[in-house]
């Protein structure tokens, strides 16, 4: 995405501050004088610490002096040069260069008056080849006019002539950061696409690698799947994987949230209805159940189906058949079966809120996928990927995560798991001022990691349980600012049954309502 004129003011102001240069009519003098201060001034540097990564630098100049100099302090610094007189020449010669040499290529520095194609000219065709090597622009006819053109048409940094060697130095370093980064997050990528992803899910801890190893084995059956995990963990996306790595992949894979649609409307769009079925049925529909057909249909939240639709599914899993509503004509369906729930189903059954014989119809391949705060080595990679899209969705630059700020994340429980994670990663990337996320970008959760629930502190006095109940719902409705769908998903109960006990989350936003 292009900058405003407004942004690349503060990139102009953050620049290094390179001295103003002299008059057109003495430039000679001047640079002359320069050149042989800066010649001992390299001499010198030479002496000093060196960078210990041996990079390739290219470098272009029309003035042969100048050339050799930036040339010698170049090479001074620990990188190989390869230098020309001629931004067209060492465009041509770029332009055969194969992929090994430009991950050797640090950056490249350019005069910007150079016969036959200018600085500008080289950054704009160059950019065409390679838009992930930083170019430096040098030139002693410095003007904002042309720092803002240079930058809006992708230079890394702009210096001007006469320029002292070591800010010249600072500016190489902050163009090798930047390049080193880019070369880490290629090599990153790359790696979490060979070893660490399996159909768009990312890990690299032990729990997420027998995650991989089970999805290879039940992937290409038929059988049904109930995934279990709070909430957060990535159901959906383990069930999408479990489509998209099975022979029906190419079929149809159609999901839905049980507990986000009405008792009453969930039958009609699972089995459809026909004609006349209800007041408003003025013509047949298909449901999704049958729009799946050789494909995969994931149930997410089943542990909220109701006992009346539980038996009329457990009826699709004996038969293969689906009766749309007000219909008696049965039609045979062939879909593979994913479910997946926050809740514990085999508590459902002994307190008779969920059928014992639907649990074992649909729990044939158990999954359970691990919380975030289970599989803290999965965090780096995890926030690496998000940066990454989440940077191109909203088409803004990518940020570096700092030590200290990954220290927090490592060391936060993450009750909302993967998705609170995504969610932090993203306000952070959109919010954060620096070229790095820090600490103080981290605004989704509290400094300290949550502690073990202390019942001894809590609890001053001894009460029923109905009483401690009324008031830790009270506590959690106050906690989630009255949001009763996130209320009720940490008390692992239903929307509906938080109502039935007379909790109606007052102070709740509009929203959410």
């Amino acid at each position: 995405m292009p900058l405003t004129d407004a942004e690349v003011g503060q990139i102009v102001k953050s620049l290094p501050n390179c001295p103003t240069p002299p008059p057109l009519t003495e430039l000679g003098e001047a640079e002359g004088a320069s050149l042989t201060t800066n010649r001992l001034e390299a001499r010198g540097l030479m002496e000093g610490e060196m960078i210990q990564m041996k990079n390739r630098v290219v470098v272009i100049d029309d003035d042969a002096e100048m050339l050799s100099l930036v040339q010698e302090f170049v090479s001074s610094q620990g990188y190989e040069v390869d230098s020309f007189s001629r931004a067209s020449h060492a465009l041509e010669w770029l332009r055969q260069k194969p992929e090994e040499y430009f991950a050797q290529l640090s950056f490249v520095i350019t005069d910007m008056r150079m016969p036959e194609l200018t600085g500008i000219g080289f950054i704009k065709q160059f950019q065409q080849v390679r838009r992930d090597i930083p170019i430096i622009l040098a030139t002693a006819f410095g003007s904002i006019e042309t720092a803002i053109e240079a930058m809006r048409e992708g230079a890394f940094d702009y210096v001007t002539k006469p320029f002292q060697l070591k800010e010249l130095a600072v500016c190489f370093s902050r163009a090798r950061d930047v390049r080193n980064l880019q070369a880490e997050n290629q090599t990153l990528r790359a790696q979490v696409q060979q070893d660490w992803s399996v159909a768009g899910i990312i890990g690299k801890s032990r729990s997420m690698k027998s995650l991989f190893a089970l999805l290879g084995r039940v992937a290409p059956t038929s059988a049904h799947v109930l995934i279990t995990g709070e909430s957060g963990t990535g159901k959906e996306l383990v069930a999408r994987a479990i489509h998209n790595l099975s022979p029906r992949k190419e079929q149809r894979f159609q999901a839905i949230n049980c507990s986000a649609i009405p008792e009453t409307l969930l039958e009609s769009e699972l089995f459809g209805f026909s004609k006349g079925a209800f007041t408003g049925a003025n013509q047949s529909k298909k449901g999704l159940l049958a729009d799946a057909d050789k494909g995969t249909f994931f149930l997410d939240e089943i542990g909220d189906l109701s006992l009346p639709l539980q038996a009329k599914l457990l009826r699709f899993l004996q038969d293969k058949e689906i009766r749309p509503v007000g219909s008696n004509i049965a039609e045979k369906v062939d879909v593979r079966i994913v479910a997946a729930t926050h809740k514990d189903l085999s508590q459902g059954i002994v307190e008779g809120w969920f059928r014992e014989d639907l649990f074992y119809r649909l729990n044939v391949i158990p999954v359970n996928l691990p919380p975030l705060r289970d599989r803290l080595d999965d965090i780096q990679i995890l926030t690496a990927s998000f940066i990454s899209r989440i940077a191109a969705n909203h088409g803004i630059p990518k940020k570096r995560l700092s030590p200290a700020a990954l220290k927090r994340l490592m060391s936060y429980s993450w009750p909302g798991n993967v998705r609170q994670l995504e969610n932090t990663i993203e306000r952070a990337l959109v919010l954060a001022q620096g070229e790095q996320i820090q600490p103080e970008d981290l605004l989704d959760f509290e400094d300290a990691p949550q502690k073990d629930f202390d019942v001894e502190l809590a609890f001053g006095q001894l009460m029923p349980l109905k009483q401690l109940t009324s008031l830790y719902i009270d506590y959690v409705l106050k906690r989630t600012s009255g949001k009763k769908e996130e209320a009720a998903r940490i008390l692992g109960i239903s929307r509906r049954t938080l109502y039935r006990r007379g909790h109606d989350g007052q102070g709740e936003s509009s929203s959410d309502s």
